[in-house]
């Protein structure tokens, strides 16, 4: 191992401890957020093809009918970059599109993840991706172990709810996000998970994020470290089920 991999494996680790509160055990990862290290500390060469917001979208089709791509026909889109989280800027006019394509841009560059080992980030060629605004939308993250669902996470505003595979509420908080809805949309929600299951088949865990609007789904992005591997759960035994089902 050269001195700078040493170096950010002993990075990751002081990392690891302040969020998660325990030490990682990499002889015998047990965890989910020790195996999450894992994966930052190895090289699976698929993860930035997938991970690559833009690349995805071409890896998926003709996986499945029922996933269209958000198109970019008319404003208002949104614009975000392919190699980063948190920065979506909205075009809402043409005077909307100097602004917004500056500041993706600058994101492009900014070696986003590096800092906490998601290193795929970094493989990928930067460009901007542009999508036309869905309708009103639900958003679904979906847990996924060797080709199987089972978790979900709901994405309302300000909140994030966990419900089982069969839909069941879970009283279950992560140190970032309040519980929101007891209940799941009242959507078809067995017709997106068959479709997030052969999404997910190659992987042994990858999240897989999902938007339902008005009786279509569309595929968002595959995830390789929810929270950047390093989840602090209110239930500190939920990190080691989800880490027995990796």
């Amino acid at each position: 191992m050269s001195r700078n991999s040493e170096n950010m494996k002993m990075h990751l680790i002081e990392l690891f401890e302040k969020r998660c509160g325990y030490t990682p055990n990499l002889e015998y990862p047990k965890t989910f957020c020790e195996k999450h290290l894992m994966r930052k500390l190895g090289r699976d060469l698929r993860i930035p093809t997938f991970a690559d917001k833009s690349t995805a979208k071409l890896m998926i089709k003709g996986l499945s009918e029922a996933l269209p791509i958000p198109k970019r026909e008319k404003v208002p889109l949104v614009m975000k970059p392919n190699n980063a989280s948190g920065c979506v800027k909205m075009v809402y006019c043409v005077e909307d599109f100097g602004p917004a394509f500056r500041a993706v841009s600058d994101k492009l560059h900014s070696k986003y993840g590096l800092d906490k080992g998601e290193w795929w980030y970094g493989e990928m060629k930067p460009v901007v991706v542009l999508e036309q605004v869905l309708p009103p939308f639900y958003e679904f993250k979906f847990f996924c172990f060797h080709g199987k669902v089972h978790y979900i996470w709901l994405v309302e505003p300000g909140t994030r709810t966990w419900f089982t595979r069969k839909g069941q509420f879970m009283d279950m908080r992560d140190q970032r996000h309040p519980i929101g809805s007891r209940k799941l949309p009242d959507v078809d929600i067995e017709r997106i998970i068959r479709a997030v299951e052969t999404l997910s088949k190659p992987f042994d865990h990858v999240r897989v994020d999902m938007y339902y609007s008005q009786g279509t789904i569309y595929f968002g992005e595959f995830t390789f470290a929810h929270q950047s591997g390093m989840t602090r759960f209110s239930d500190p035994n939920f990190d080691r089920e989800l880490g027995g089902l990796w």
